[in-house]
């Protein structure tokens, strides 16, 4: 049942056993067996990755290249530990790259080119030390590169080019510590159509460190004609720091008003709203815990808030869960109509001005305290 989920177009001949299915491999001596490999590339499927992939515990190969997919890569994927291959190249996803990623330490192919995912690089990359390639190219990439991967020893391609990256490159990109990437030069340009087989071009990165210069130069003595500068990174001390405005105010706001003005809560280092606290017009992109009042906000792909109360107009690509809604309507479709955000949890509607919950997806045991349900919104 979990294999339907990614039927879309697929042009299978569905039944009740999966294994026969083409693209599909089983294995194991269990009844029924265990799916090890998705090979699906080039099928023209559509819609959202099925969450329940993530019960797939076997699985070894993940191969969804070059459809039409959409959506949020599911969380729950980090659970597939016997993963070798993880390959979503060439689609339409969007939000941002899960830290539960970073639980796939038996990864060796990585790769989520092509795509539309904003956010940081998760530093828990560095954790996949049996990764070969790590493709993150031709995204919407924001932050620095996680000096973390530079821990990745037995790395033979890094291609993290036409992204949005910012800053000093870490100084952990050297000669020790990627040795590899030497070695696959000439096969990434003939065989890969890259410019290395390390890529950085078209992004906002520099260095001051040397050693640093001088692997880059080696490897790939193109990379800095390509970088541009950023108004959103700035180096101070060699320590790269990230602009925002009222960053003083915001971080150590208490129980004030903060407004946000539209920055997001990872450039204001914001993590948690205290009592009395009001946020406001901020854009949440990572995991927020609210303990007083939001007002304005913008939850992206990759953001969740958990707790506190919501006023006025917010507008949820990501996840809201327990909360007390106070205000006008929360609604759950991006700028293309999908409804792509979800409410969770304990939710007590007590608007008073009529407020409304629209085009939004319902977590499975999500309960709403008051109000009335009328076709595709909850008010």
């Amino acid at each position: 049942m979990v294999i339907i989920g990614l039927i879309a177009t697929n042009n299978w001949n569905v039944t009740n056993t999966p294994c026969s299915w083409e693209g599909i491999t089983c294995a194991g001596n269990s009844i029924p067996k265990n799916v090890t490999k998705i090979e699906r590339t080039a099928k023209n499927l559509v819609g959202n990755i099925p969450s329940e992939l993530g019960n797939l515990i076997k699985l070894e190969l993940l191969n969804l290249y070059t459809n039409q997919l959409t959506g949020t890569i599911p969380v729950g994927l980090g659970n597939l530990i016997n993963l070798e291959t993880l390959e979503f190249g060439r689609n339409q996803l969007i939000g941002g790259i899960s830290i539960e990623l970073g639980n796939l330490t038996n990864l060796k192919h990585f790769s989520l080119a092509t795509n539309k995912l904003t956010g940081k690089i998760p530093v828990k990359l560095g954790d996949l030390t049996n990764l070969t390639i790590l493709s993150l190219f031709g995204n919407q990439l924001t932050g620095i590169i996680p000096s973390e991967l530079g821990n990745l020893i037995n790395l033979n391609f890094l291609f993290l080019d036409n992204n949005q990256l910012c800053g000093e490159i870490p100084n952990s990109f050297n000669t020790n510590n990627l040795p590899n990437l030497f070695e696959n030069v000439d096969y990434a340009v003939t065989q890969m159509s890259r410019d290395s087989s390390l890529s950085l071009k078209n992004n906002h990165l520099s260095t001051s460190h040397s050693d640093v210069m001088a692997f880059l130069n080696e490897i790939n003595p193109s990379w800095k004609e390509t970088q541009t500068a950023s108004d959103s990174c700035v180096s101070v001390n060699k320590k790269t720091v990230v602009v925002t405005s009222n960053v003083n105010q915001c971080n150590t706001f208490g129980t004030l008003s903060c407004n946000a003005n539209g920055k997001t809560i990872s450039d204001l280092k914001i993590s948690e709203v205290k009592k009395g606290g009001n946020l406001v017009k901020a854009v949440i992109d990572s995991t927020l815990t609210n303990n007083g009042l939001l007002s304005y906000i913008t939850v992206a792909p990759e953001g969740i808030v958990t707790g506190g109360k919501i006023t006025s107009y917010t507008k949820n690509e990501g996840q809201m869960n327990d909360f007390e809604f106070v205000g006008a309507s929360i609604t759950g479709a991006n700028e293309k109509g999908e409804i792509v955000g979800t409410l969770g949890g304990t939710i007590h509607n007590n608007s008073k001005i009529d407020g409304s919950f629209e085009n939004i997806h319902l977590a499975p045991e999500t309960h709403i305290i008051g109000g009335i349900l009328e076709k595709n919104y909850y008010r």
